[in-house]
């Protein structure tokens, strides 16, 4: 009996010895980990292997399983790209494929000018910014950007570099339309802040949508998940006069403000129609290229053309309009330069 007490009670002293020294694993390397992730530098750094197997141990993921690499360099970047618009507007389709590019790296509304005001200064810096963008970039592989998601649209483009890059990186950016017009337009100090810490020259894409086809979406997205889709499926119309007013003034207010940005930023910003997209993906793509001074090669413009959808959807269809709001909107496009020849009626 007491051979037994004697070896029950060294099995627990051994135990809890082990359990300790685990928890001492945890906490010393858990904080690595955590620093890591915070990312709080100001000169590029490697990840470690264990991280970035982890960002790509999904099956989901477009980046190949145990793809190990450092972060770019980013000391060659030449172009901060931001786009602003509207939100349903084409706007993500547009950002995949840019970040479908070897030399550009596109964030997923990672929202950059909302965090802004709660970056440090030691935050506020080209290493520290662009590195949050790309560890976006890797991130929605596995989510917008994922080979098997079930999104209306798809946005994984194969065989190209999502999540992905190739030195030189020229172009980073973060696609988050609306906030981005807001921010802008209400406060210039955001782009003077960020233009002082990125020390290069900023470009803006606008997306720009059929208005109509535009607030119908906000409204079908804002009414109900998934009621886009369902409409689409059974031809419905819906009808929400309560939502539709709602989503038409919050639309009106940002085509607004593009127009002061327009303004402010004459030769900085390209209209992009999300129609010419659909119509044309490698012309538009070409002119998305040229205005961003980087190359796209006929792999990267068939690649990347090869999922945008053959025929435009017209939303505006699966709406009852109230007049009064069909009335604002085409003043809007008669006044507006950047929305003349819209029409409501689908030809």
């Amino acid at each position: 009996m007491l051979l037994r007490l004697n070896i029950f009670t060294s099995l627990m002293i051994a135990s809890a010895v082990i359990l300790v020294f685990m928890n001492s694993l945890v906490e010393r390397y858990g904080r690595r980990v955590q620093r890591v992730l915070r990312l709080e530098i100001r000169e590029p750094f490697v990840y470690e292997s264990f991280q970035l197997e982890r960002q790509t141990d999904s099956e989901k993921s477009t980046i190949p399983k145990k793809k190990v690499f450092s972060t770019p360099n980013f000391s060659k970047l030449k172009t901060f790209l931001l786009f602003i618009g509207y939100p349903r507007s084409g706007s993500t389709l547009t950002g995949s494929l840019l970040d479908a590019h070897p030399s550009v790296i596109i964030a997923n509304e990672y929202n950059l000018l909302s965090k802004w005001k709660n970056f440090t200064d030691k935050q506020k810096n080209k290493y520290y910014i662009c590195n949050q963008l790309w560890n976006n970039s890797v991130a929605e592989t596995r989510h917008q950007r994922a080979v098997s998601k079930k999104y209306f649209f798809q946005y994984y483009v194969p065989g190209l570099w999502q999540g992905l890059y190739q030195d030189p990186i020229q172009v980073i950016g973060d696609k988050k339309c609306s906030t981005t017009t807001r921010a802008l337009a209400n406060n210039k100090n955001y782009y003077n802040e960020l233009k002082a810490a990125l020390k290069t020259q900023i470009k803006f894409i606008h997306i720009i949508r059929n208005p109509f086809d535009n607030v119908a979406t906000m409204m079908l997205r804002a009414s109900h998940n998934g009621l886009r889709i369902k409409v689409e499926k059974e031809k419905k119309k819906i009808y929400n006069l309560g939502e539709l007013k709602k989503q038409t003034r919050i639309y009106l207010n940002l085509v607004d403000m593009n127009v002061k940005l327009r303004k402010q930023y004459t030769g900085q910003i390209l209209d992009v129609y999300y129609g010419n997209i659909i119509m044309d993906a490698k012309k538009s793509l070409l002119r998305i290229c040229e205005f961003l001074e980087i190359i796209c090669d006929n792999e990267y413009l068939e690649k990347a053309s090869s999922i945008v959808f053959k025929n435009e959807t017209f939303t505006r269809r699966y709406v009852y309009w109230d007049e009064h709001i069909k009335r604002k909107i085409l003043d809007k496009i008669e006044n507006v330069t950047f929305l003349n020849g819209f029409k409501f009626n689908v030809s």
